[in-house]
């Protein structure tokens, strides 16, 4: 969801912070 990506900076999601996305999955979209 949008919202969920909002809450989530891609910048977080480089720094590997996993922890404060509430989905694992969403993080692992950023990786890709």
């Amino acid at each position: 969801p949008t919202d969920v990506l909002e809450m989530i900076p891609w910048d977080g999601c480089k720094a590997k912070q996993i922890a404060s996305a509430p989905r694992t999955e969403d993080c692992v979209g950023c990786k890709r």
